[in-house]
């Protein structure tokens, strides 16, 4: 990685995960870097996942046959849900891209 350094590469190619966290949770300045490199890919693939759900609905759901009422033979219309967990959405201003942010 150009920013980081080898050290934070495995001998596989691999991110070494502890290494680099080592590096940013230290530093604010290098924090920052990170979220600079990965949040514009991560905000791309995310809203990409956002338009395949909206364009490729679910089929409504069956409802039980086991009550009489007329509601009982109609199809639930359920929402496709998309549950992101970021950590870092907030501090990376990413929460323009979700509806509901529930605090951990």
């Amino acid at each position: 990685m150009r920013e980081f350094g080898s050290t934070v590469v495995t001998s596989s190619g691999a991110i070494d995960r502890v290494a680099l966290g080592d590096i940013v949770f230290s530093d604010k300045q290098r924090m920052q870097a990170l979220c600079d490199i990965t949040w514009p890919w991560i905000r791309t693939q995310l809203a990409a996942e956002v338009a395949t759900l909206h364009a490729n609905p679910e089929p409504p759901l069956p409802r039980s046959s086991s009550s009489s009422s007329p509601e009982s033979t109609n199809p639930i219309h359920a929402p496709r849900l998309a549950i992101v967990e970021a950590a870092v959405l907030v501090e990376a201003e990413s929460v323009s891209y979700t509806h509901l942010t529930l605090p951990t």
